[in-house]
């Protein structure tokens, strides 16, 4: 397996896995983004990166400080 930009190429295609997914390439406002990350491996990883950089910088509760919801919407 490998990780890499395929998920764009795919989307772009409007083969995504969720009906939201192919959104992404038909609206206009986010077009050029699914366009140049399936276009461009290094500028996927460079943004994957950086995403990820910011989701660790939120202080995640852990052990009985936190939970993992069975629906996001509603506390367990």
């Amino acid at each position: 397996m490998i990780f890499d930009n395929n998920y764009y190429k795919n989307v772009i295609e409007l083969k995504g896995l969720l009906r939201l997914d192919n959104a992404l390439f038909l609206d206009p406002r986010t077009k050029p983004y699914v366009m140049r990350m399936a276009q461009d491996r290094d500028y996927f990883n460079e943004q994957f990166i950086a995403g990820m950089a910011i989701l660790t910088e939120h202080n995640v509760l852990t052990g009985s400080e936190g939970e993992i919801r069975k629906n996001c919407q509603w506390v367990n």
